[in-house]
């Protein structure tokens, strides 16, 4: 039996009276301590705590934001000390966060995560239907960050290894960060490992949400591309990089090829956009990103929550400058000023 079918089948046995379930859920406890099956006592503490009297329940609750705000502080100190070059104290105190956290009754979840921006919620959701069955929760504290940080550490020590785990863990906690990959995937690139790097720019690529992330992207394809000798697809590659942030490595990339290979020509736009065709290769933004753009800006329409539409929209426009969304930004602006004067009658 699967964890999940041993709780489920716990959960029949449960008969909504106290004085029964509560000694029951006890002994299936100590059975699944001795056989140190985390995952089920989990679970059974869970089933328990519903038991719990109410003004136990609320200061158990208090207790916890106590214990929270504390770490928060105690991170906020982490970040004075590597300001200060500390670095050997910083690593101890995160080191001993990260501990904490991993025992945190909440790591046993599965639908918990640590998404740094609302934007990477929606990605990850991708519509608004999926969002409402997976039901993210958000870790209540910043792992990714603890996680990101203990990396920067390690590289000072020159234990790329220990940075590359750390980096690996924090992707687990939000697989969606883009500093985190891009990180991940110039220490892949150090220790030799080109395809993982590859491959999880490819995955950037496909969640990249802002002009940066999309040059950087691009720009690290175009070299794979220069060195693997597919010449077509690594200008492409640089060109795109370039149309998204200017940047002289690119032309040099450019330049180095044309002199070595001669030059290679797209006449026309449509060429440049064979050439990624050919490789199956994502050209621009992707459509997930744009879709799930779409897709929340009009739940939160309906949920009258302008404030994260505007947040989408220029996202959207950013990437896009669709006129479309700058239409769309005009009329949300409009439909504000005139609620700001209905309130000031």
């Amino acid at each position: 039996m699967s964890n999940q079918e041993i709780l489920d089948e716990i959960k029949k046995r449960l008969t909504k009276d106290k004085d029964v379930d509560v000694p029951y859920l006890q002994t299936e406890l100590k059975i699944y301590r001795e056989l140190e099956n985390d995952e089920v006592i989990y679970g059974i503490c869970n089933l328990l705590f519903e038991y719990l009297d109410p003004k136990i329940k609320e200061r158990l609750d208090l207790k916890t934001h106590q214990i929270l705000d504390e770490r928060r502080h105690t991170y906020e100190t982490v970040l004075g000390l590597i300001e200060e070059g500390k670095t050997k104290d910083a690593k101890k105190i995160l080191i001993d966060l990260v501990s904490i956290f991993e025992k945190a009754s909440y790591t046993k979840e599965k639908n918990y995560y640590d998404f740094d921006q609302m934007i990477e919620y929606f990605i990850f959701c991708e519509t608004v239907e999926k969002a409402r069955s997976l039901k993210i929760k958000r870790y209540p504290e910043p792992v990714t960050y603890y996680m990101y940080q203990l990396a920067s550490i390690y590289l000072k020590e020159n234990n790329t290894k220990l940075a590359i785990e750390s980096l690996e863990k924090a992707l687990v906690y939000n697989p969606r960060c883009q500093y985190v990959m891009q990180e991940l995937i110039i220490l892949y690139l150090q220790v030799g490992k080109k395809e993982e790097a590859y491959q999880l720019t490819l995955d950037s690529l496909k969640y990249a949400y802002d002009k940066q992330q999309l040059a950087f992207c691009y720009q690290e394809l175009g070299k794979y591309y220069q060195e693997k000798g597919n010449f077509d697809i690594a200008i492409c590659c640089f060109m795109t990089s370039n149309y998204y942030s200017e940047n002289k490595a690119n032309l040099e990339h450019i330049l180095e090829i044309t002199q070595k290979t001669g030059i290679i020509r797209f006449d026309q736009p449509q060429d440049i956009i064979k050439t990624y065709e050919k490789y199956n290769l994502q050209h621009g933004v992707s459509s997930l990103v744009i879709q799930a753009i779409q897709d929340f800006i009009g739940y939160t329409k309906q949920l009258r929550d302008y404030k994260t539409t505007r947040y989408l929209l220029n996202i959207a426009i950013e990437l896009t400058n669709a006129t479309m969304y700058i239409n769309q930004l005009k009329e949300l602006e409009e439909l504000e000023t005139l609620q700001k004067e209905k309130k000031d009658e």
